[in-house]
């Protein structure tokens, strides 16, 4: 699942703030599907991994399992390595992705 407001999907960014939740509606939604076996498998590299780090707390019916591509272990040692924001990740992907969105707000 894209988060939102990056590739095709709408809405408000909110990188990692609203993920979970979106995620959680998105397999309630495929499960209910005539269609669906009501089993979902999520699939991803980079930041949809990082989405499905944010949806695996939430323990959402039907999730089966989750295939991370180009993922780490620990958000927390990518994003803040040693507790601080890597600079070159603002200046190299943060600012880049809010100059697409409009400069709206990750919250």
């Amino acid at each position: 699942q894209n988060v939102r407001c990056q590739g095709l999907s709408d809405g408000e960014f909110c990188l990692m703030l609203c993920d979970g939740q979106d995620g959680v509606e998105t397999i309630d939604w495929i499960t209910r599907q005539s269609w669906s076996n009501a089993e979902v498998v999520m699939v991803g590299n980079s930041v949809s991994s990082f989405t499905q780090y944010m949806v695996a707390p939430e323990s959402p019916e039907g999730l089966r399992a989750l295939t991370l591509g180009v993922a780490s272990a620990s958000i927390y040692d990518v994003v803040m390595p040693g507790g601080s924001i890597r600079e070159l990740d603002i200046q190299t992907w943060a600012i880049p992705i809010s100059q697409r969105t409009g400069g709206r707000s990750w919250a």
